[in-house]
């Protein structure tokens, strides 16, 4: 899905990958990547909430946009993701 598209939290959280960490990436020119704890990461949703990420991050398995002005992404579970763009595409299209 090419278009950013705001998520609740529930959503969000949904589809990241299982595990105590969740691996992060920056791209302002250069790819930074870390591991975040994912209490953090739940809590950084619940606060600033999420955006589905474009298809090239997408494409690298960091489907949620967590902040667009400092292009921060999130690893997600690419199976969850893709039950979830399935979902809102059909929300989108009736």
């Amino acid at each position: 899905m090419s278009d950013r598209f705001r998520l609740t939290a529930e959503e969000a959280v949904g589809v990241l990958p299982d595990g105590d960490r969740v691996h992060t990436q920056s791209m302002n020119g250069m790819i930074i990547g870390a591991d975040w704890d994912r209490e953090g990461v739940i809590s950084h949703i619940e606060k600033h909430g999420a955006s589905l990420a474009g298809p090239l991050a997408t494409s690298m398995g960091h489907g949620l946009c967590l902040d667009a002005k400092r292009r921060l992404f999130c690893a997600t579970d690419a199976k969850r993701l893709a039950a979830l763009e399935a979902v809102i595409a059909a929300e989108v299209t009736s």
